[in-house]
């Protein structure tokens, strides 16, 4: 019955099936006698050439500098905030800038985590 063998030829996806003869129709395929899957045709690969190397980047220092000023801002900070707590009311310019003093400290913090990112 050809619609059966339509069928089993679209369900089996014509895997076991042999080649079409120029006088058959393209949807008709025969099953082979023995079963065998026919072997595809080795198609030539092209030879992997790799892109061209670049040239090596030139390293960019973000100089002798950045070291001690980023160290110094941490440094200025963390001692800002520690001395406003412990004896900020006793000295005049932290008693002047009252909570202020926080953003300054935190600020000297921030400014040295900024020159952080200028560390190659």
């Amino acid at each position: 019955d050809p619609l059966v063998a339509h069928l089993a030829s679209v369900v089996i996806g014509c895997a076991a099936m042999t080649t079409l003869t120029d006088s058959e129709s393209p949807r008709e395929c025969r099953m082979r006698e023995d079963g065998d899957v026919p072997e595809s045709r080795n198609r030539k690969k092209q030879v992997f050439t790799p892109p061209p190397e670049k040239a090596p980047a030139k390293a960019i220092h973000g100089g002798r500098w950045v070291a001690p000023v980023m160290l110094t801002c941490f440094i200025v900070g963390l001692l800002w905030l520690v001395v406003f707590y412990l004896a900020g009311s006793e000295i005049p310019l932290m008693r002047d800038l009252n909570n202020w003093n926080i953003l300054v400290g935190m600020g000297l913090i921030a400014i040295g985590f900024v020159v952080s990112t200028q560390w190659r």
